[in-house]
């Protein structure tokens, strides 16, 4: 098993921002978790959106106008906006944005 010194002195042709660790809980898993795609569906809709997971989701008419914002929630109910172009930010517990996407409502 590599240490922490053995890889600094010893492994070449690394870029200057590389770091070892001999603390795996480092290894980027739960950042490859928390990147994970969040399906929404359906797009087009007439009515709902919904979401594969639940999240914190926040959705803006085409004029940049927030209407409506809900936390922790796997579907969203816009059958009493008009048709056109939303668009959601899906963010986490922290507030940093997982996601973006376009819904088209007919």
């Amino acid at each position: 098993m590599y240490t922490v010194a053995y890889s600094i002195s010893n492994w070449r042709n690394k870029d200057n921002t590389a770091n070892f660790s001999d603390n795996c809980s480092t290894a980027g898993i739960n950042q490859a978790t928390e990147n994970k795609v969040i399906a929404v569906y359906p797009n087009p809709t007439k009515n709902h959106i919904d979401f594969s997971i639940h999240t914190n989701v926040q959705i803006f008419n085409a004029t940049a106008q927030l209407i409506a914002e809900k936390k922790n929630v796997n579907t969203l109910d816009l059958s009493t906006q008009p048709t056109g172009i939303y668009f959601i930010t899906l963010t986490n517990n922290n507030g940093q944005v997982i996601q973006r996407s376009k819904i088209v409502k007919e």
